[in-house]
């Protein structure tokens, strides 16, 4: 399985890379006198800036404590209540949530 998830993504980040080798040679064909560096500029993806990737870090925290936190009140609720929740079970429930909180 995650073999083929790699290959997925290298077969799709070639086929982007062969449509963008693409463009630049249709570009070149229809005006010769177009400078190369300039339009290979304006054909790259821009990259993330360190604050965009902050916040997508601090939204994925965000959202797994809060995560975390119901799946431990969960699991209190069901200790206190005594729901028909073997020991296992709970333990492996709290324990996923402390999972949850450390992952990102």
């Amino acid at each position: 399985m995650p073999v083929c998830i790699i290959l997925i993504y290298y077969l799709s980040k070639m086929k982007s890379e062969k449509q963008r080798a693409q463009v630049l040679v249709k570009a070149l064909e229809v005006n010769p006198n177009i400078d190369v560096n300039e339009l290979t500029k304006a054909c790259v993806m821009p990259r993330k800036t360190p604050e965009e990737i902050r916040n997508k870090q601090l939204l994925y925290a965000c959202l797994f404590s809060l995560i975390g936190i119901l799946l431990i009140a969960i699991g209190i609720v069901a200790l206190v209540h005594g729901l028909d929740i073997q020991q296992r079970q709970l333990q492996a429930f709290l324990f996923s949530s402390v999972e949850y909180r450390l992952l990102p």
